[in-house]
């Protein structure tokens, strides 16, 4: 199995399944709204994901969100991504952040 090189998508692997015409899509987090937009040298380069190619709902936005509880530094960096692409994330996907940053003992350091 061809492994994501971004980061990521790693996270939502197990969210990926074969439709019956053996095309690539994420469910019910992401679905491909055209997967042709995304080339695959773009997707060797790390970190570069585009967001307009891809339909995300709430509830997919905190099953990512949710997946990444071991990387708090890394849920960060997927809300602030999805957040410069225009999505407008819910306010359980904010408290997610929180309870993840929360649970590291991070936001002891926001204090000092």
């Amino acid at each position: 199995m061809r492994g994501f090189p971004i980061q990521l998508l790693s996270h939502v692997r197990g969210l990926i399944r074969r439709a019956p015409s053996s095309r690539l899509y994420v469910a019910p987090a992401l679905a491909w709204t055209n997967p042709t937009t995304i080339s695959y040298s773009e997707q060797v380069k790390e970190g570069n994901f585009d967001c307009n190619s891809l339909e995300l709902n709430e509830i997919g936005v905190l099953r990512v969100l949710t997946s990444m509880k071991n990387d708090p530094c890394f849920a960060l960096s997927f809300l602030k991504r999805i957040e410069r692409n225009g999505v407008l994330p819910s306010v359980k996907a904010y408290a997610t952040v929180i309870r993840i940053v929360c649970s590291w003992g991070l936001d002891k350091k926001l204090d000092q």
